[in-house]
């Protein structure tokens, strides 16, 4: 089965490091896969607010296991699909500030 993989000939996104706290880094280089959490990495897995989904969105890139040692990122990206999900829920077409 063919997997999703950061690389110059596969995605191009830049790999986030464990300095990369802050925008615009920090804003970028996140792969997720919507799965049941079946491998050793898949910690740290959140899931949507209201329960919308039935299995886990899990950190693929950086890994469970990475994104776990840097908290400031995992936060970071889970406010901003907490906020995304919310606009998209409600229908807005304007961002909620």
């Amino acid at each position: 089965m063919e997997k999703i993989e950061i690389g110059n000939q596969r995605l191009d996104l830049a790999r986030l490091t464990p300095e990369d706290t802050n925008a615009p880094a920090i804003t970028g280089g996140y792969v997720l896969k919507i799965d049941r959490a079946n491998d050793p990495d898949d910690i740290n897995n959140f899931s949507t607010p209201g329960g919308g989904l039935q299995s886990p969105i899990i950190f693929h890139d950086p890994d469970g296991i990475d994104i776990g040692q840097n908290p400031l990122q995992r936060q970071w990206f889970i406010k901003l699909h907490d906020r995304v999900s919310k606009v998209c829920s409600m229908g807005r077409t304007r961002p909620i500030r």
